[in-house]
């Protein structure tokens, strides 16, 4: 399983796996090659051949026996989800940011709890053993895509090359994520009754949050979110 908080980078970990097992993922194939549990049924994901990878956002679950969980600063996956929201229609396209924040930090605009929740239930349960579960932080796959990579093709143990990996993540660049989408968003299920003119593949930045984000909403956070993210080794700046 690929896991994480939505909008913490499992469609890039999604596209890379695909990319490097199949030579050609895309928006409209991913369900084929990396199945997300939230778009195909029960009865068609036991179908698959095993071994299978497949994507979710789930809180622990004793059931998944091996697991890539992605990390992501919070101050991050505010602003990424702020925007995913309205792409989707579940938030106004002018709702002002500090409005959605209290909501978010509280999980109101989904089944997976908040950032805090997921992310402890997977290291309180899985943390300690490196044969089930492998800690990816979104910010080391940005800083070095390469290594974090490798890591999890090694996890997974997927028999492969060097130019093989390369070449995976050449066609999982954040620049061909975007071609893609603007190829497919008319006809892949991905953004089917979403908002097109709003990018689903945006910007993939570590430190956007310095921009958005005031003094009153990093307090929030770090109230909320703070003890995690020096686990992690976040560090609470303004």
């Amino acid at each position: 399983f690929i896991v994480s908080y939505p909008k913490s980078g499992n469609t890039w970990v999604r596209f890379l796996l695909g990319n490097l097992i199949s030579g050609d993922l895309n928006f409209r194939n991913m369900d084929g090659i990396i199945p997300d549990i939230y778009n195909v049924n029960n009865k068609k994901l036991k179908s698959y051949t095993r071994p299978r990878i497949l994507k979710s956002h789930e809180y622990f679950h004793p059931g998944y026996a091996k697991v890539i969980y992605i990390v992501r600063d919070p101050r991050s996956v505010a602003i990424s989800y702020y925007h995913y929201l309205q792409k989707v229609n579940k938030i106004p396209s002018d709702i002002p940011f500090q409005s959605y924040l209290e909501n978010f930090i509280n999980g109101g605009y989904d089944s997976y709890g908040t950032w805090k929740d997921n992310v402890e239930s997977w290291l309180s349960t899985r943390q300690d053993d490196p044969n089930s579960l492998i800690l990816t932080k979104y910010e080391n796959l940005v800083s070095d895509t390469y290594k974090e990579f490798l890591r999890i093709v090694d996890f997974i143990g997927i028999d492969t090359s060097e130019s093989a990996i390369k070449k995976a993540m050449e066609k999982s660049s954040f620049s061909s994520m975007k071609a893609n989408e603007k190829m497919t968003k008319d006809k892949a299920k991905e953004f089917e009754k979403t908002d097109l003119s709003k990018p689903f593949v945006r910007s993939g930045r570590t430190d956007e949050w310095k921009e958005v984000m005031s003094e009153q909403d990093l307090k929030l956070i770090y109230k909320h979110f703070g003890s995690t993210m020096e686990k992690l080794g976040y560090q609470l700046k303004k």
